[in-house]
Order: structure tokens, then sequence, then C-alpha cells
């Protein structure tokens, strides 16, 4: 629950097409597919582990 507090989720009906679109104020870094995502946490986590 902590990674999705504060996402908003909107219907979008555009030339694209429809659909669900979530808009999560914490990820810092997403994959291409939407399936993935990291999060400020886990990015500040793995800065201190690279140091």
């Amino acid at each position: 629950m902590q990674f999705v507090f504060g996402s908003e989720v909107d219907y979008v009906d555009g030339l694209q097409g429809a659909g669900f679109v979530v808009n999560n104020p914490n990820v810092v870094a997403a994959c291409g597919c939407g399936s993935s995502f990291q999060v400020r946490e886990d990015a500040a986590e793995s800065a201190a582990a690279s140091v």
C-alpha cells in the first residue's frame, strides 16, 4: 500500500483509445511495458548501496 499512496486513477478516452491511467507521484523510474516501477525509497536505498 505504501507504494501506491497518493496515486490518482483516471479514465481517459482519447484518439489512441480509452482506458485507465494511473499517476503515481512516488515513481522515479518505470519500464516501458508498465509492469514494474521504482519508488523514491528504493532509489535512495540502491544509491546508498552503490556508494
